[in-house]
């Protein structure tokens, strides 16, 4: 079986709270594991927060792994939550479910996973088309000198202004990890030290799936969509 990891650290610099906040009446982490078992995973909770308090939130999750003080930390990384988790459960596949992605669903998970297995791959990452506004060759540095420079590199050679591409059509389609779902070995994990190895595959998320949950403008952006979907 699939362990779905939902890590829920209580702290959120951006927006407080933020893995308990309710969006269509469920709150974040309580949505991210009902569809990781929706997916057929057995979910995982990992959080700084005291079982009763995991409990109240009225999870339907088989385990609640409660971290240590430094993985409870703002500056706690990631891969160290997911190494921790690893090493205290028994499986060979993993889900990371971050509960900012609230519009995703199982069908995302099971793709994910699909495609791990019918690839080989050590991984599959979600990941949305930056607008071409946001590609990393339509971006720019100020050097040291105050230039204006291209930000693009290829083979560690940057373009000059005469390689940029003039028109938006011209460029070259670029993506960013959404965090609807990162699917893993444990294989991966144990080799590589991450969760994406040496053969990464990508999942695309169209955008209208996905969203960014880092700020309060953000927050109202996403319960606006919310609202949206719900009516008839």
């Amino acid at each position: 079986m699939v362990t779905a990891i939902v890590p829920a650290r209580l702290g959120s610099r951006g927006i407080p709270g933020k893995n308990l906040r309710p969006l269509g009446g469920v709150p974040l982490v309580v949505r991210a594991a009902q569809v990781g078992r929706d997916a057929g995973c057995r979910v995982v909770i990992t959080s700084d927060a005291s079982v009763r308090e995991q409990v109240e939130w009225g999870c339907q999750a088989d385990h609640y792994l409660c971290r240590s003080e430094d993985l409870a930390s703002d500056t706690a990384a990631m891969i160290d939550v997911v190494k921790d988790v690893v090493a205290r459960t028994v499986g060979d596949t993993y889900a990371l479910l971050q509960p900012t992605q609230p519009f995703r669903t199982p069908a995302h998970i099971r793709a994910a996973l699909g495609l791990l297995l019918l690839s080989g791959a050590d991984s599959v990452v979600s990941v949305v088309e930056l607008p071409a506004s946001h590609n990393p060759q339509s971006l720019c540095v100020i050097g040291d000198d105050g230039r204006l420079e291209p930000f693009w590199t290829v083979d560690n050679g940057l373009f000059t202004w005469a390689d940029t591409p003039q028109r938006r059509q011209d460029v070259i389609p670029a993506w960013r990890r959404d965090g609807t779902c990162y699917v893993f070995k444990r294989s991966t994990v144990e080799r590589h030290g991450t969760i994406y190895g040496a053969d990464c595959r990508p999942l695309i998320i169209p955008a209208e799936e996905s969203c960014e949950l880092d700020t309060e403008e953000n927050w109202a952006e996403v319960e606006r969509r919310w609202a949206a979907r719900a009516q008839p």
